[in-house]
Formats: C-alpha cells, sequence, structure tokens
C-alpha cells in the first residue's frame, strides 16, 4: 500500500492538482457559483485501483467526516468529495493510500459487460438485488464492482438506455414510499429500496453478510 500526505492552503484558486508519478493524481475544482470545491481522484493506470482519500486539519470547510474509499476503474476519474465554504479562505491537507485489486477480483471487474445483468422481466424487481446506475456515474460503479468483485448475484436497470428505464425507477421509489431527493445508485434489495448512501462501502459490506 502507497500513502502520499500534501498540505494545501487556499485563498483564491480555482484548480489544484496533486499528483504522485501520475499514478494517482488528485485535482480540486473550485465551484465560485456553489462556493464549493470538488475534489476528484484519477486513476492513471491500466488496472482499478482502491483508493482511500482522508483529509485533515480542514479549517473554514464544511462535508468531510471520514476517509472515503472507492474503487476506480483503470484510466478514469471519479468524485471523492464535495467540500462547501462560506469564506473565500480555507487550508485543509490530502493524503491518500491505494491498493491494486487481487487479480482474481481484477479480472472479473475488467471482463465485466453490464448487458449481461440487465433485468429483463420487471415483474421480478422485489426479487434478489437490482440496481438503477447511469453513465458517469462514480457510485454506480463502485456498487457494481462490488458485487462483481463479490460474486454476488444482481440485476441492472440502465437508465442511460431511455426515459422507460428512468420512469420505472421514479415509479419503484414512489410505490416504495422512498425519499424523492434521490443521489444514484438506487438499490432494491429484496424488495426493499435504498439509495444516497453517504458510506456505500459500509452499506455493501453489510448487504454480504
Amino acid at each position: 500500500m502507497i500513502k502520499k500526505i500534501v498540505t494545501i492552503a487556499l485563498l483564491t484558486v480555482s484548480l489544484v492538482t496533486f499528483s504522485q508519478g501520475k499514478t494517482i493524481e488528485f485535482k480540486v475544482e473550485k465551484n465560485d457559483a456553489d462556493k464549493a470545491l470538488l475534489v476528484y481522484g484519477y486513476n492513471n493506470t491500466s488496472s482499478p485501483l482502491q483508493i482511500t482519500l482522508t483529509i485533515k486539519d480542514i479549517k473554514m470547510l464544511k462535508g468531510y467526516t471520514k476517509p472515503i474509499t472507492k474503487v476506480v476503474p483503470p484510466k478514469s476519474k471519479e468524485e471523492f468529495i464535495k467540500l462547501t465554504f462560506e469564506y473565500d479562505f480555507y487550508t485543509y491537507k490530502l493524503s491518500y493510500t491505494y491498493k491494486k485489486l487481487d487479480s482474481d477480483v481484477k479480472k472479473k471487474i475488467t471482463a465485466f459487460n453490464k448487458k449481461d445483468y440487465y433485468l429483463k422481466d420487471t415483474s421480478k424487481m422485489d426479487e434478489g438485488i437490482v440496481v438503477f446506475t447511469d453513465e458517469g456515474c462514480g457510485n454506480c460503479r463502485l456498487v457494481t464492482n462490488y458485487l462483481v468483485g463479490n460474486d454476488m448475484d444482481f440485476k441492472i436497470v440502465d437508465l442511460s438506455q431511455g426515459k422507460k428505464n428512468v420512469s420505472l425507477m421514479w415509479k419503484t421509489i414512489k410505490e416504495k414510499k422512498a425519499n424523492m431527493k434521490v443521489k444514484l445508485p438506487v438499490i432494491v434489495v429484496d424488495g426493499k429500496l435504498s439509495h444516497s448512501h453517504k458510506d456505500w462501502k459500509g452499506f455493501l459490506e453489510r448487504l454480504k453478510k
């Protein structure tokens, strides 16, 4: 496992790049309209990596409570966290660790084809695990990678495949009387709907038991 730490003090900065030999990069993008910093992690290798981001010595920033772990696919990026600020002066320290997935898990994730997991019979929505996913959703990939890597049976409803699937998701949420403020993925486990978790890793580990 490799660890890297950097301390950053900012006044008015639009973009900060934090890298280690370009294997892993963290880019912090400032959004003045939302008064927020978006922290992205980049995996520049040809293998999926499990990356854990830790933020310490935070001043004048809100949104971080504990380390964030995500599986980042090869040659891709994931949004790790959104930090908000009231005043345009803040400091923080980023550190991260990462590790390669074991070879068996890596092979499973690399070979994963979501089309093979599509839910074809919507009448079976309440049977087993059904995941509503969308393109560009980092947490969606985190969830499906975990399920694939741990040989867990599940089905996918791909929201990028059309309005029919989007309508099905909202219909399912409404029927189950769940909170309509949704952050993907939306998951149905044996008929029980769940979404917008702050700790997806913890949720998935409990699901595995």
